[in-house]
């Protein structure tokens, strides 16, 4: 393989003290450049309805609340993220929007997900598979078939490794 993909090495505490100071700030940061990619995932998923819906790794909230809209009263939005700091502003954005009531958020690894099978429509995540070392990578997506109903939709938004990585990517790795 010419160009491999990295390890994460990265212990998730350290990743959760990481994800926890850059929170404030994660929207200025990425969210201009990540917004385009995660609307065509969206846009894939073509959440309806009354659905049930799951974002794994939903950071700042910003697809929790375009989820929760789309699948109205009826419907119910599931997230699970490793940062309090993430998820305090996520809920907050929930409540700005008053969709809060239709939202439950989980503080919690996404390679174990408190949630058992068959009880999701559709299930996302935005920039965040990547996250995970590469053995874990086969059992989160094992863990999102099962909580998938039969005929359930997973759109992942992810990095590709670049034979010439940029300066972006590089700092992301």
């Amino acid at each position: 393989m010419d160009n491999p993909i990295s390890r994460v090495t990265r212990p998730k505490e350290d990743a959760r003290r990481y994800y926890n100071r850059l929170s404030r700030w994660y929207d200025l940061i990425a969210g201009g450049s990540e917004e385009k990619y995660r609307q065509t995932g969206m846009a894939l998923l073509n959440v309806q309805p009354g659905e049930r819906v799951l974002e794994i790794g939903f950071g700042t909230g910003n697809c929790l609340v375009a989820f929760a809209q789309a699948t109205g009263p009826s419907g119910f939005v599931g997230g699970i993220e490793l940062s309090g700091g993430m998820a305090a502003i996520a809920r907050q954005r929930l409540i700005d929007s008053g969709l809060d009531q239709q939202a439950g958020l989980a503080l919690a690894d996404g390679a174990q997900p408190p949630f058992g099978p068959d009880c999701f429509d559709a299930i996302f995540m935005s920039f965040t598979l990547e996250l995970f070392d590469t053995p874990d990578i086969p059992r989160v997506l094992e863990r999102c078939r099962q909580m998938l109903h039969s005929r359930g939709r997973l759109v992942v938004v992810s990095l590709v490794k670049a034979k010439d990585p940029g300066m972006a990517e590089r700092v992301y790795e």
